[in-house]
């Protein structure tokens, strides 16, 4: 174990970018699906709450990366 001036805290953005394994099976075959079915979420409480007024989202074929291009003000 390192010294506690080598510890570095990291946001939950950070952590889930460097060890996803940590917070996702992603062995999962559903784990796509549950991507977008969040997103989808995400964009509708934006847009109830008056910060979004339109959203785009971005998938990919074969496994490859989704991304989303958010579009709220």
């Amino acid at each position: 174990m390192g010294a506690p001036d080598e510890i570095e805290v990291l946001t939950a953005v950070e952590a889930m970018h460097r060890r996803p394994e940590m917070y996702l099976d992603m062995d999962d075959p559903a784990l796509g699906e549950q991507f977008v079915l969040q997103t989808l979420c995400h964009a509708v409480d934006e847009a109830m709450d008056g910060r979004c007024s339109r959203a785009a989202m971005q998938l990919g074929r074969n496994g490859a990366r989704c991304g989303t291009t958010p579009a709220c003000r």
